[in-house]
């Protein structure tokens, strides 16, 4: 059995969730999926408005061109369906509330009676997810609740009988949240010290103002996101150089911005913070199975060399510098 470690998600933290804060994490978990797999941000829509009429549907993938990753997208059309607190699939009730529009016949259907989005899933072959963020109770009996909605689809057509829906429930959500530190910590809401996850990071300050970045400060952001991203399985220690006050931060900021670097990132306003952090002990344990961009401020020469220290017992490891 793994060890715990600060970035686990329990049932409990998905429990406590709310609708809005739900789809949030979907959201996050969407975007971290497609960059990992290399499927285009534009393919995925996920409405930040929970109050809006949206047939059926929290969000949707469509036209993925490859299936790949940990399965949450799937080939061609994905479409989800969030559900919070003590929903659980138990009864045809909650079959019924996905599916169906408000006032269906309780005993005849047609395909009028879907609600619109979940019908132009499966008449194009799309999939519905169901994603239970508040339950994880396994069916008394072998797919009893595929069976359930397969029931209600054959009452409208049996050309429906065999559409393609998946059930998560919070057992399946933790799994396809490991990859993603920041993410989980957003979920779990624990305590790091003063580490913050970058959706924390992005409310202080002036980070959430509009960023207007010159020539080379648009080199720079680059040169920072290809040095992250050609780690090559080793710790990497990339050490900003410049004026106070001259942007490194908001440098650092921008950077990791990118979808497939947002997810893994942690940040520190004080390497002291970083230093006497429960983080800094996990990482040097041998057992440690996560990986994370960090993000160090107000860094002197002394703590970059016991973070240097830290980093080198995890992997091999090699410092870059950039002048900004």
């Amino acid at each position: 059995m793994d060890r715990a470690t600060v970035f686990d998600v329990n049932v409990h933290d998905l429990g406590g969730l709310n609708a809005e804060q739900a789809v949030d994490v979907l959201r996050e978990l969407l975007w971290a999926e497609a960059s990992a797999v290399g499927i285009a941000k534009n393919l995925i829509n996920v409405p930040t408005s929970i109050d809006a009429k949206d047939g059926g549907v929290d969000a949707d993938v469509r036209d993925a061109p490859r299936v790949s990753g940990q399965g949450i997208i799937k080939l061609g059309i994905t479409r989800y369906q969030v559900k919070t607190g003590k929903f659980s699939l138990k009864g045809e009730g909650d079959i019924r509330n996905i599916l169906l529009r408000n006032g269906a016949s309780k005993y005849e259907l047609t395909s009028d009676d879907l609600k619109p989005r979940v019908k132009a899933c499966f008449d194009n072959g799309g999939t519905l997810v169901v994603v239970l963020f508040g339950s994880d109770n396994p069916d008394a009996e072998e797919d009893a609740a595929l069976n359930a909605f397969q029931k209600v689809l054959k009452n409208i057509s049996p050309a429906y009988e065999t559409a393609k829906i998946e059930i998560w429930r919070q057992n399946q959500i933790i799994a396809f949240l490991k990859p993603f530190p920041s993410i989980a910590l957003l979920v779990n809401r624990r305590q790091i010290g003063n580490g913050l996850s970058r959706s924390e990071w992005a409310k202080l300050g002036n980070n959430s103002a509009h960023y207007e970045a010159g020539l080379l400060q648009t080199q720079a952001i680059d040169d920072l996101q290809t040095g992250l991203r050609n780690a090559d399985g080793a710790a990497i220690q990339i050490r900003l150089l410049g004026e106070a006050g001259v942007g490194k931060t908001r440098l650092a900021f921008e950077a990791t911005a990118a979808l497939d670097l947002a997810p893994l990132v942690v940040y520190f306003n004080r390497a002291t913070d970083f230093l006497n952090s429960s983080l800094s002990s996990e990482l040097v344990r041998e057992d440690n199975k996560f990986w994370l961009i960090l993000i160090v401020d107000e860094c002197s020469t002394n703590d970059r060399y016991q973070i240097w220290a830290i980093s080198r017992v995890l992997t091999p490891a090699r410092p870059r510098e950039y002048v900004s």
